[in-house]
């Protein structure tokens, strides 16, 4: 029904320099009418709480009548919608990366489950690691010990991911839930979620931001405290990994979407009421220092192993166990 064909490299190399794609003739007439058809099912569709997300203004020439100006999150509750964002998976992965992407497993009744996992993530952050305490091995600790690493995740499958990576790299050994770097044994790296390093630091923090989706969902980024504890643990260094282009993206979609309702927001009630996440980016880009990572650069052979651990029935994702 929808069927656009695999990118070229000289499309790929067109996105990467200019931030955009224009794919002529991606969708036939029949496509396009199917879309009109669609949106006109949607409109139609009820309001109901927890399904699509409908915005509305006050229209310019109509008095006080008020018109639909978007509407979001439509994908899981409209088959022919959902058929479209799936005919774009494959072009969106070779320009994103599927790895950089939020993974989603597929339940018995044909709906989606999000699992919070970003595998890109995960590799790019071992071999941070590796690289890191290789560093900090040659220099004294100011206090005379051994040097830490803390991993923070938001989310707890995302932290399982990680710490799965390390198992099976050959950078690190596993003492419990701690970890030794192989060469020097002189650096502890610990992995876990937010709520666990609440009261705790290290002496540097690796952060991987993890949600990259297409919703502009930031999940526990957008919580007050969640952010307060992940971004303060850090010693001497804190260091973010995380799919910068789409997490901008992300942040402009939240702004979008809360842009009315900002005035009735408190902090108080914990919630940040513009994105923090363009916020820290923005800051970082400006005074710290910045890395493009491509698959290419990675060093370890990661062909065949799969970091993504489906969460068993009834168990709870992120946050306290």
């Amino acid at each position: 029904m929808f069927n656009i064909p695999a990118l070229s490299s000289s499309q790929i190399k067109s996105f990467k320099n200019n931030g955009f794609l224009t794919i002529k003739g991606a969708f036939s007439p029949k496509n396009i009418a199917d879309f009109t058809k669609y949106t006109d099912e949607v409109l139609a569709m009820p309001e109901v709480s927890g399904k699509q997300w409908v915005y509305h203004e006050k229209s310019l020439k109509e008095g006080d009548a008020q018109l639909i100006s978007r509407i979001e999150n439509i994908v899981p509750f409209h088959n022919g919608f959902d058929k479209v964002t799936e005919s774009l998976r494959q072009p969106v992965g070779q320009l994103f990366g599927e790895e950089a992407m939020e993974k989603i497993d597929v339940l018995p009744n044909g709906r989606e489950k999000w699992l919070y996992v970003n595998v890109a993530e995960a590799k790019v952050i071992v071999e941070a690691i590796d690289d890191l305490a290789n560093d900090l091995a040659s220099i004294p600790h100011p206090d005379d010990r051994y040097w830490e690493i803390g991993v923070i995740s938001f989310y707890k499958a995302q932290a399982a991911a990680i710490q799965k990576a390390l198992r099976v790299s050959d950078v690190v050994e596993s003492k419990g839930h701690i970890f030794v770097d192989k060469k020097t044994k002189s650096v502890r790296i610990e992995v876990n979620v937010v709520d666990r390093f609440q009261g705790r630091e290290a002496d540097v923090v690796l952060l991987p931001m993890t949600r990259a989706n297409k919703r502009g969902s930031l999940g526990f980024m957008t919580v007050l405290n969640r952010i307060n504890v992940a971004t303060s643990r850090a010693r001497h260094r804190l260091i973010l990994v995380g799919n910068a282009r789409q997490l901008e993206e992300m942040g402009a979609k939240y702004d979008a979407r809360n842009a009315d309702q900002d005035q009735g927001i408190s902090i108080t009630e914990n919630l940040a009421t513009q994105n923090f996440v363009s916020q820290l980016i923005n800051h970082v880009q400006k005074n710290g220092r910045s890395l493009q990572i491509s698959p290419k650069d990675l060093r370890n052979d990661w062909k065949g192993i799969n970091l993504v651990r489906k969460p068993r029935k009834g168990s709870k994702r992120g946050g306290r166990r």
